[in-house]
């Protein structure tokens, strides 16, 4: 599903981000990528949908290099990748409906279907009953809720997720974690950058742990760092 053979990653001023990356991810995996703030978590994420591009390196997704795709093919890519930020990054001005919706109109999805798909998954992710606020009226993580709403809208086959938990509390920070747990059992393939060690040893999965963009260890189950 996804590999990534030799990317180095440099930000401006020579601040080396990501150094000779590779790793293999398979179709329905789920993946936590560990290490402390710095490490290059959040940069690997980056990469996986385009939003920068690596130094030199390939990243191949579905057997397709995304180093080489035209701006058709990378909102391709896009479409098919559903993405959670710490930060949620939801439109202030809109409503849980219309951020939610937002989304299916990037893609060109007619009205009817809009007006059909949005309030099913409000309704399975537990926020129907806020279609109409705002997100100032909502809690941190009916707020999440929102942005995992438009993440997985359209079922993409591949999630990522930077961490996704930071700014909740435990409990909320749990149900979470289940909804990424119930896409992953339906077939999705999760990437979560985290530093959160709780939830890490909790759920028992495959972790990449990174430090000063280096992968340090990989291996299923348990905090690494």
């Amino acid at each position: 599903m996804i590999d990534m053979a030799n990317v180095f990653k440099t930000y401006d001023g020579g601040n080396l981000a990501l150094k000779d990356i590779n790793l293999h991810i398979d179709n329905g995996e789920f993946v936590y990528l560990t290490g402390q703030s710095g490490a290059g978590k959040s940069t690997l994420i980056k990469l996986l949908f385009r939003e920068i591009m690596p130094d030199s390196g390939q990243i191949f997704i579905a057997g397709r290099s995304i180093i080489r795709l035209n701006n058709k093919e990378t909102v391709k890519l896009r479409r098919n990748t559903g993405v959670v930020f710490q930060d949620f990054r939801l439109m202030e001005n809109k409503t849980v409906f219309e951020n939610v919706a937002f989304a299916l109109k990037v893609l060109e999805y007619p009205w009817n279907e809009v007006k059909e798909i949005v309030p099913q998954v409000l309704e399975r992710l537990k926020i129907a009953d806020k279609a109409d606020a705002f997100p100032r009226q909502l809690s941190g993580g009916e707020q999440q809720r929102v942005a995992f709403a438009r993440a997985v809208i359209n079922n993409p086959p591949i999630i990522l997720a930077d961490e996704p938990t930071g700014n909740l509390d435990p409990d909320t920070s749990d149900e979470l974690m289940q909804l990424f747990q119930e896409f992953n059992d339906e077939g999705a393939t999760v990437i979560m950058a985290t530093h959160d060690k709780r939830i890490v040893n909790d759920t028992q999965k495959r972790v990449i742990a990174l430090k000063k963009g280096e992968i340090i260890a990989d291996e299923v189950g348990g905090w690494l760092l």
